[in-house]
Order: structure tokens, then C-alpha cells, then sequence
């Protein structure tokens, strides 16, 4: 008889009995902790868009670069993470110390970013299986052609860590791409690449170009600095010593970055509850971290400022769950899983001609983040949403959760 409408299992109309009579042999549940880790391209892409919410509601808040905006919310990440860890069994070596010496008191922060971060933890799905949390990778403390903090040299074996966490080396050499560009703004130093050390070598010889795209967590092209924003970098003293110090001799330039940031955010206030305060809490975290979201965009253009994670996206879940969590699924999207778009693998952090001449290498390793741990189950789709702009529902978002007017930001922008 063949199951038509909804299944309702009913064992007494099982097929199988084969007659012993008074037999128990019951089934007790198997308490395991099932690792996982999530994908923080989302978090990344919400960054520059959280930023330009509060310079255009609040334009002293513009004095701050967008790149050590993005440097000080990739702290906050780690910082996240290792608090998370912190009693956990990891071989960090020595990360998590050195990133928790970084934040001694509350830090204020736009409310995006502390929402995102309240998200990341261990959770209990609904088939009641605890899942644990996890990362793959921490940066290294290891200095790699002049810089600390990164995953090591992009290649086949690192390249998905780079696609998946933002490493603060690579927040820290934007930054420094800026100072360049600014002193001389020419195309070379508007598409800065990674020092040789940290850049992958050459695969083929037939592969005319590999430079960076915005897949490079932490990358972006370098923007000319304005006199303010050069001056706020001054008051900082930051340098080339953001690249190569360790976080201990660095603590009290990012001491004074944060209070400096906590001090603008403080004047937005007086005007909007556009912040609020990041606080990491029991370590549960939320249960969307177990859905996972899928690129479907049928078109493709070539541009490396451009995210993989952006763009339409769909929900798949294994569960049946409110609205509400779809919805910040598509916000937050902690698992993403990689695929190529018209044959063209357009989430890889380097391009290899325009995402033609991605190595094979590369391409078997793509989704190594997204299947680290036991997800088989949650990568399952018994549901999937229909597809929406990633980008329309991040900045409605920041519309709600920063309170700000309508009229001064725009969801389509």
C-alpha cells in the first residue's frame, strides 16, 4: 500500500513479526554531543553595510575608516569564538589567550553585530540531539612574511579557512592597503594582494591571473582616506605593527581603538538606540545555526568586489520552524554550503581568471568548513524556502534592530 498525504508511523501495521512472545529488548537514548561549526561570510558581508547605517545616520561616525571598523568587529568574532572555547579541549595554540587578554570590560557595538554574535554556540535541535560547537582552525600566531594572525599560505589545504573566517592578519593588511592607496592610488594598489608568503603560488602556467576577490575574508579593494579618517588612524598610532605584534604588545593600541569606537557610538545614542552592548552569554546559541543556506542565483558577472554569500539565497532546513528563524537564517546564513554558478566557481577567495581556472584541488576541498564535524543530518532539505535577496534582508535588519528612521536608509541600497 503506498503512503499518500502525510506519513503517520504506526508499528502495529509493520510488516515484520516473527513471534517471540515476552522478548523486551528496549532502545535507550544515546546521549552524544554532535560537533559543528559554522561559515562567517554572512557576518563579514553584514560589516560594511552595518557601517554605512550609522555613518549615514550619524557622519562624525565617518571618521572612523571602514577597514578598522571591520578589523575592531573581526576581534569582537574571535573574541566571540574564544569565549566560546575557552574551556574546551582545543589546541588554540595559545589563540584563545591571547584574543580574551583583548576585551576586559563591555563593548559597545552597533546592534547587528552583537545580535549575530549572541547566535554562535552550542544548541539542542529538535530530534533533541545536542550540538556542540566547534572551529576547524584558529590563526596562527606565527609571523608569515611580516604578518601574525592568519591561516598560513593559501593553498588546497588552507584556502576554505580564508573563505569561511575572516583571519585578523588579513583584516590588519587591509587597513595598511588603505594607508597605501591613499599615499599613491593607483589600479595596483586599489586591488592590493597578499604579501608571497601568503599568496598562493603558481598552479599553471597557463592561468594569467590570480588576485583576490571578496571571498578572501577580511579583503576588500582599498578606498582613499579622508582627512579625518587619516587622523583618527593617527591618533591610534596604527602601523605596521598591527602586522607583525602579537596581540600582547598590541592590547593597549586596541584598548584605545575600542573605547575610542565605544565613545562615537555613545554620541549615536543621543539620537537612536542604533548599539547596544556585546556580551557573551551561557554559550547556547541559537538553533538556526543548524539550517544551512544555498546560492540561487542563475546569472553570473565577473567582479571580485563582489561575496559568494550575497546575492539570492534559499533556506534549507531539516525542520518545520517559525518564520522568525528563517528569516534570521537568511541574515545571519552561519552555514553556506559552495557551488559553482554557470560553471564558474565564484566563491573562491582567489579568482584564477575570472573563476575559470579554479584548481581541482581547490574545488574537491571547497566545502570542508561547511561539512566539518557529524552534519549529515542537518544538511539535509526536507524544507527549503523560495529565493530572496540576502541583501534586502540584511539591511531591513539593521533598519529594525538599530531603530533608524526609514527615510534615512534605504533596503534596496
Amino acid at each position: 500500500m503506498k503512503c499518500t498525504g502525510k506519513c503517520v508511523f504506526d508499528d502495529s501495521k509493520d510488516p515484520i513479526d516473527y513471534k517471540i512472545p515476552n522478548r523486551q529488548l528496549p532502545l535507550t537514548k544515546n546521549i552524544i554531543s554532535r560537533k559543528f561549526t559554522i561559515t562567517t561570510d554572512s557576518f563579514v558581508s553584514l560589516l560594511p553595510r552595518v557601517y554605512t547605517a550609522v555613518c549615514g545616520t550619524h557622519p562624525n561616525f565617518a571618521a572612523i575608516p571602514e577597514s578598522v571598523f571591520q578589523y575592531y568587529a573581526v576581534l569582537l568574532l574571535w573574541h566571540c569564538f574564544a569565549k566560546l572555547l575557552s574551556g574546551s579541549s582545543v589546541n588554540d595554540s595559545g589563540f584563545i589567550n591571547e584574543v580574551l587578554l583583548l576585551l576586559k570590560s563591555l563593548s559597545r557595538s552597533p546592534s547587528p553585530i552583537p545580535t549575530y554574535l549572541q547566535g554562535i554556540g552550542d544548541f539542542c535541535d529538535p530530534d533533541d540531539c545536542n550540538r556542540q560547537f566547534d572551529l576547524p582552525v584558529f590563526p596562527s600566531n606565527e609571523k608569515i612574511a611580516g604578518v601574525r594572525y592568519t591561516f598560513g599560505k593559501v593553498n588546497a589545504k588552507t584556502h576554505h579557512f580564508y573563505e569561511a573566517y575572516p583571519a585578523p592578519g588579513i583584516a590588519a593588511l587591509r587597513i595598511m592597503a588603505d594607508f597605501k592607496y591613499t599615499k599613491d592610488p593607483c589600479e595596483e594598489n586599489l586591488f592590493w594582494d597578499l604579501p608571497n608568503g601568503l599568496r598562493p603560488d603558481a598552479v599553471e602556467s597557463h592561468i594569467t591571473c590570480t588576485k583576490p576577490t571578496k571571498n578572501l575574508l577580511g579583503w576588500a579593494p582599498a578606498m582613499h582616506l579622508t582627512p579625518a579618517q587619516l587622523e583618527f588612524a593617527q591618533s591610534l598610532n596604527i602601523g605596521n605593527d598591527f602586522l607583525a605584534e602579537d596581540f600582547s604588545h598590541l592590547e593597549p593600541k586596541i584598548s584605545g581603538l575600542f573605547r575610542k569606537i565605544n565613545s562615537y557610538l555613545n554620541d549615536c545614542m543621543q539620537s537612536c538606540k542604533c548599539s547596544s552592548y556585546y556580551v557573551i552569554g551561557s554559550g547556547r546559541g541559537s538553533l538556526i545555526q543548524g539550517l544551512f543556506v544555498e546560492k540561487c542565483d542563475k546569472t553570473y558577472k565577473f567582479d571580485r568586489s563582489v561575496m559568494y554569500c550575497d546575492g539570492t539565497i534559499s533556506i534549507n532546513s531539516q525542520y518545520k520552524l517559525s518564520e522568525k528563524l528563517i528569516v534570521g537564517t537568511a541574515v545571519s546564513g552561519y552555514r553556506m554550503c559552495k557551488e559553482p554558478i554557470c560553471g564558474k566557481h565564484c566563491w573562491c577567495c582567489y579568482d584564477f581568471d575570472e573563476y575559470e581556472k579554479v584548481p581541482k584541488s581547490w574545488i574537491r576541498s571547497r566545502n570542508q568548513v561547511f561539512t566539518f564535524g557529524s552534519v549529515g543530518k542537518l544538511n539535509e532539505n526536507l524544507y527549503v524556502t523560495a529565493a530572496i535577496s540576502k541583501r534586502i534582508l540584511q539591511n531591513e535588519a539593521i533598519l529594525n534592530t538599530m531603530n533608524l528612521p526609514s527615510a534615512s536608509w534605504n533596503i534596496y541600497h
